[in-house]
């Protein structure tokens, strides 16, 4: 098909059908996101955050990239990480050009990674989801 020539219905329906779940997804992040300041602030006394959680979940305080291409991998689980290894291993082995930023839904997981002592490797919490797109990754 050439460029700017006739698009195929279902290109159309399946712009129009998700539309909706997005947008109501973007209005419980707007809703939801003064309330994150305050969880954070509660779960920090109650001995449930680390310091820098906060910092890492608004990627203010994003690690060091390990060289100047990289790859995001994440993992949601300890499970999904691990399962991950041999693949980071190899993606390690076969581009020493490339580093890695694996992110991780808890700092279990980040702890994890980081016991691998993983060549070119950086790792942090999983940013939040931000419409500006401004994780800096």
């Amino acid at each position: 098909m050439l460029a700017g020539g006739p698009q195929p219905a279902y290109a159309t329906d399946v712009a129009t059908r998700n539309r909706g779940p997005v947008i109501v997804y973007r209005l419980l992040l707007a809703c939801l996101s003064p309330f994150v300041g305050l969880v954070w602030v509660l779960r920090r006394a109650t001995g449930r955050a680390g310091p820098g959680e906060l910092a890492q979940r608004l990627a203010h305080d994003l690690p060091t990239l390990p060289a100047t291409r990289c790859l995001w991998l994440h993992g949601a689980s300890n499970g999904e990480l691990t399962s991950a290894r041999r693949l980071i291993a190899a993606i390690l082995d076969r581009r020493p050009d490339l580093g890695l930023v694996v992110t991780a839904n808890t700092m279990t997981g980040c702890e994890l990674v980081r016991g691998w002592r993983l060549p070119r490797t950086a790792v942090t919490l999983a940013p939040f989801d931000d419409r500006q797109g401004s994780t800096g990754f």
